[in-house]
């Protein structure tokens, strides 16, 4: 009798356990979704330089004058909106799982000279796009409606592509000479660091808004770069291109001699690293389940 009596016993307390257990776990867990957007501005970027040099015909010698008018850029300057899904496993602790794209305005560069005869103005514009998956941590705080957070994690983009055009003016004795050059680069993962500190504010038990500020450290390699436009003083230069012309292929290293004749292959050339790292805002709305 006193055995059937404490086996009872304890398993009414083991069932009273998992009810409490579950009660304040389910209080505390949920599923949770944020769709919202913002704007990044360029951070830790590369320098994209506008000169503005002269150059003066003094006999036999030349003199050039430089001026860096302007620098800096990043490709992750631009607008971005994303798409989070996430779990809370307590009331304080969640991950998250986002996917978002960054639709990147444009930069440009200008380089201006001057001589005697001849005037020269050569201006570069260059914007990127990405897809983004933010695998997170989220940390939250406080209990009322106003909730602040914060969370940090991976930044992994996928199709990235940057696309450039040139345009040059070139003026010799009064007759101007126009050309125009467009080119994409793509290929290639780039994995970064992503984080932020907001604050979302409960509007009912299921609805809220957020704002949040965050910081994402990127920079991205191409595998290649294709010119898709080549016009020179009204002339459409791209069927007469190669393929060595149009194409060039980054690697980590390769070997080049002179006797490489080859033009049915793409160009090779070493691998280069463009920032695409921003600070912005976001805001949007999160529904919890």
């Amino acid at each position: 009798m006193k055995t059937k009596f404490t086996t009872r016993i304890t398993t009414q307390l083991v069932v009273a356990c998992f009810i409490t257990l579950f009660a304040t776990n389910s209080h505390a867990q949920g599923i949770y979704f944020n769709i919202g957007g913002g704007y990044g501005l360029p951070a830790a970027p590369n320098l994209i330089s506008t000169t503005e040099y002269s150059i003066t015909d003094n006999g036999n010698s030349m003199t050039y004058n430089y001026k860096l008018l302007k620098g800096g850029g990043s490709f992750g300057k631009g607008i971005q909106t994303d798409a989070k899904v996430g779990y809370m496993f307590t009331e304080n602790f969640g991950a998250e799982l986002g996917i978002g794209y960054l639709a990147g305005s444009k930069s440009t560069s200008k380089t201006q000279g001057t001589s005697t005869n001849q005037t020269a103005t050569y201006e570069q514009t260059m914007s990127g796009s990405m897809i983004r998956i933010t695998p997170a941590l989220r940390f939250s705080a406080g209990h009322g409606n106003v909730r602040p957070y914060a969370r940090t994690g991976l930044v992994i983009g996928m199709g990235a592509k940057v696309k450039s055009m040139e345009k040059s003016n070139e003026s010799n004795n009064g007759m101007s000479i126009l050309g125009e050059v467009e080119s994409e680069f793509s290929g290639g993962l780039s994995i970064g660091f992503a984080c932020g500190v907001g604050v979302n504010c409960r509007m009912s038990n299921k609805l809220g808004i957020y704002a949040e500020l965050g910081v994402i450290a990127q920079s991205w390699a191409p595998k290649k770069s294709v010119i898709t436009k080549s016009v020179y003083d009204g002339v459409d230069e791209l069927p007469y291109m190669s393929t060595s012309d149009k194409e060039t292929e980054y690697i980590t290293s390769y070997t080049e001699t002179d006797t490489n004749t080859d033009t049915s292959s793409p160009t090779k050339s070493l691998k280069m690293n463009l920032p695409f790292s921003s600070a912005g805002i976001n805001v949007g709305v999160h529904i919890s389940l």
